[in-house]
C-alpha cells in the first residue's frame, strides 16, 4: 500500500511540474490587511484547455500525413513488381496499426476531463512522433 501511494506521489508531482512548466499552475502567497499571508496555486483551465486543443489540431495533422502516406504506398504498390509488393502491403499494416492506435489516444483525449487529458496527450505525441520520426529518418 506504502507503494501505490509513493507511486501516487511521484505522478502527481510529475504532472504538477509539467503543468508548471506550462503555465497551468501558479503559486502565490498574498498577505492580507491583518498581516496574515496566504498560500496558494492558481490553474489556468483555459490556458490547459487551449495546449490540449493544439495537440488535438496538430494530431489530427499528422494523422492526415499518414493518410496520404498509406494512399501514396497503395498506389506504389499497385505498380510494383511482385517481389517489392510484399514489403510495401506490410509497410501500409504498420502504418494503419499506428494510426488506429493515435485514433484511439486522440478520441480517449478529447472524450476525457481535464485531470485526465496530461497522460493521454503525452501518449499520443509520442505515438505521433516515433511515426515522424521514423519518416524523417528514411525509415
Amino acid at each position: 500500500m506504502l507503494r501505490f501511494f509513493g507511486f501516487l506521489f511521484l505522478v502527481l508531482l510529475a504532472v504538477g511540474a509539467w503543468g508548471y512548466t506550462q503555465d497551468w499552475f501558479k503559486g502565490y502567497n498574498k498577505t492580507d490587511a491583518q498581516g496574515k499571508t496566504r498560500y496558494g496555486v492558481e490553474i489556468d483551465t483555459e490556458k490547459m484547455t487551449n495546449d490540449f486543443d493544439a495537440v488535438s489540431k496538430w494530431a489530427r495533422q499528422r494523422l492526415d500525413d499518414i493518410d496520404r502516406q498509406i494512399a501514396d504506398l497503395r498506389h506504389q504498390a499497385a505498380k510494383a513488381n511482385p517481389n517489392d509488393k510484399p514489403a510495401i502491403e506490410q509497410e501500409i499494416r504498420e502504418l494503419e496499426q499506428k494510426k488506429g492506435a493515435a485514433t484511439q489516444s486522440l478520441q480517449e483525449l478529447e472524450k476525457e476531463g481535464d485531470a485526465d487529458k496530461n497522460e493521454s496527450a503525452r501518449r499520443l505525441q509520442q505515438e505521433l512522433r516515433d511515426e515522424e520520426a521514423k519518416k524523417s529518418g528514411g525509415g
